[in-house]
């Protein structure tokens, strides 16, 4: 499995790079070994100097929401000045899952949960829908347990997402929360072994076993409210036990301090990557792109630590966090 090329494309966009600066240019990755080269495209639309934003690909078109410097767009990535659609509520340090839509059955939407909507608002408790090309305006989605901002959402599988950690109104937290997309609710999941915010999510599956298990991934992030302090923790969920339990996964390969505002995605069959992040705001930015690889025939008698690892697949062009990553397939090229 961990031999089959990713044929889809990676799309990141927004962000910061070095000394601060925003990145005014997308970069598309391949993963193709004979096109393997990534290739960059200045965005001459782009007066959107934004950070924190966060959103998807959907109806063939990956959508950025909010941020800082536009809270309450949703625009085209390809042309920053094509807005799609507006938020309810603006926010920046939000998390989007994309899912079923309920309003136009057939397609996908973004669900955009919490975030913050300025320095004194931390966390909101609100979520909401976004369908490009059908609604200008988003649609009220369900709230979240309690407000939250600078989390993480990722959809386990057809029925349910997982929200863990970020900034609670006065903490900084380790709770997570399942939402079971059917009947539209919600229940407490197991408490992360870290409390972290800007951290890096997603799912994978252990393999060696007689049926892969799906696990849930936590990587890096920022442990305590002042902004230098980096993890270079991993957490692992098994998601399928009875009673699902957070366990420490291998560190990520950093020597001095973590790494925080890195972006977690998965491809479709389940691989883990971690893009970029920076080891301070002002220095330290990453152009990584690592795989976390868990197989149990490694070490089968061990723990998860000891049979997962993180695997450099290739380097980013221009280092950068604080981005949006998205995949998309081959032929949505921008370049």
């Amino acid at each position: 499995m961990y031999g089959k090329e990713i044929t889809d494309l990676l799309l990141i966009t927004t962000g910061m790079t070095f000394n601060s600066k925003f990145v005014a240019h997308h970069e598309i990755v391949s993963f193709n070994e004979a096109k393997s080269k990534s290739c960059t495209k200045y965005d001459k639309h782009n007066n959107r100097r934004v950070r924190f934003a966060t959103g998807g690909f959907v109806k063939n078109t990956p959508v950025i929401c909010g941020g800082l410097g536009k809270k309450k767009d949703c625009v085209d990535a390809r042309h920053k000045d094509k807005k799609l659609s507006t938020l309810r509520s603006g926010r920046y340090g939000a998390s989007t899952v994309v899912i079923p839509s309920k309003a136009k059955p057939g397609v996908d939407e973004l669900w955009i949960l919490g975030g913050a909507k300025d320095i004194n608002k931390p966390g909101q408790i609100s979520t909401e829908y976004v369908l490009p090309f059908a609604y200008k305006a988003s649609r009220p989605g369900p709230d979240l347990p309690e407000a939250l901002a600078f989390h993480c959402a990722l959809r386990l599988n057809a029925t349910t997402v997982l929200v863990m950690g970020g900034w609670a109104p006065r903490e900084l937290t380790k709770r997570s929360y399942f939402f079971h997309l059917p009947s539209q609710k919600w229940t407490s999941g197991p408490n992360l072994k870290k409390a972290r915010c800007n951290f890096a999510c997603g799912h994978t599956f252990l393999r060696g076993l007689k049926n892969p298990t799906l696990v849930a991934i936590a990587a890096g992030g920022v442990y305590k409210r002042a902004s230098n302090s980096r993890t270079k923790t991993t957490e692992i969920l098994r998601v399928t036990w009875n009673k699902p339990a957070w366990f420490y996964g291998p560190d990520l390969p950093t020597e001095k301090g973590g790494i925080g505002f890195a972006s977690g995605l998965s491809t479709p069959d389940g691989r883990f990557l971690f893009v970029g992040g920076n080891k301070s705001l002002k220095s330290g930015q990453l152009k990584s792109i690592l795989e976390l690889r868990c197989n149990m025939q490694w070490q089968p008698a061990r723990s998860l630590k000891d049979a997962c690892q993180w695997i450099l697949l290739k380097e980013l062009k221009m280092a950068r966090s604080i981005m949006v990553a998205m995949f998309i397939p081959p032929e949505r090229n921008i370049c």
